[in-house]
């Protein structure tokens, strides 16, 4: 064997040895990474501690990390745990109790956690509308399927009126606003995260959440907000959901010794 062929070999094999060491760090260090636990929740302020459990690392604390993903609703959580690309969900209850009777197999409620009726709102930038009984006969821009369109339909309750004396259209929350203020619409149920841009385009909100129970005749059904799981994600890695659950509830600990923060 010739000196150059025998350089050439030896260094081929150094390369090898190389590339199996860095392989094996590689594998090594894939395999010490905490496993991802995906979690949606919505842009309003009570869904936050969601992000926050992840940004203050006690995710990490208990094995896990989390992958913080805004939704615009629930409906859109439901079908993304339908095709596998998110295991947990935060939202209001009624896409939960839709999917439950449609695909009773398909999702666990873990925890309810938050009552939203009395922040939620109608409003409109109309000026001949100034009370629930001024929408008969009007167009309303809802997400149906929704908190917001199950809300809807009690504050319509309230001034006598179901959504048959209305128009319906689906509209995703932040679409409702602007097909109101382009004359599509004469109302929305404005989402809370897009409250402030609404108000700064000219809408007002004409009513409240909190006036279905602090007048006559009270509306006693609430929306409250859920905890949820896919069904398939929870059978097979229960340690990951009762891990999110310790490390979220240790951000609702963190809220309840000092909400203001």
């Amino acid at each position: 064997m010739s000196a150059k062929l025998g350089n050439t070999l030896r260094t081929l094999a150094c390369l090898s040895v190389s590339a199996l060491v860095i392989l094996a760090l590689s594998v090594g260090t894939l395999a010490a990474e905490a496993p991802k636990v995906r979690v949606g929740y919505l842009a309003l302020p009570h869904y936050l501690l969601t992000p926050y459990t992840a940004e203050k690392g006690y995710d990490a604390e208990y094995g896990i990390k989390i992958d913080a993903l805004n939704f615009t609703n629930g409906p859109l959580m439901i079908a993304a745990m339908a095709a596998g690309s998110l295991d947990i969900g935060l939202m209001a209850c009624v896409p939960v109790i839709n999917t439950s009777a449609s695909n009773p197999d398909s999702v666990y409620v873990l925890s309810v956690f938050e009552d939203t009726t009395s922040v939620m709102s109608v409003a409109t930038s109309k000026g001949n509308i100034k009370k629930l009984e001024d929408l008969k006969g009007k167009k309303i821009a809802v997400p149906l399927g929704t908190g917001m369109h199950f809300f809807l339909e009690m504050a319509l309750k309230k001034a006598g009126l179901t959504t048959k004396d209305v128009t319906l259209l689906h509209a995703e929350p932040a679409d409702a606003m602007y097909v109101m203020l382009s004359g599509e619409v004469d109302a929305t149920v404005p989402f809370g995260g897009y409250l402030f841009s609404f108000l700064e385009k000219g809408g007002w909100p004409f009513f409240w959440g909190y006036q279905l129970v602090e007048t006559e005749p009270k509306v006693d059904v609430l929306v409250p907000d859920v905890i949820v799981v896919s069904k398939k994600f929870a059978e097979k890695y229960p340690e990951r959901v009762v891990a999110f659950l310790a490390a979220y509830y240790k951000s609702v600990d963190d809220l309840k010794a000092s909400p203001e923060a």
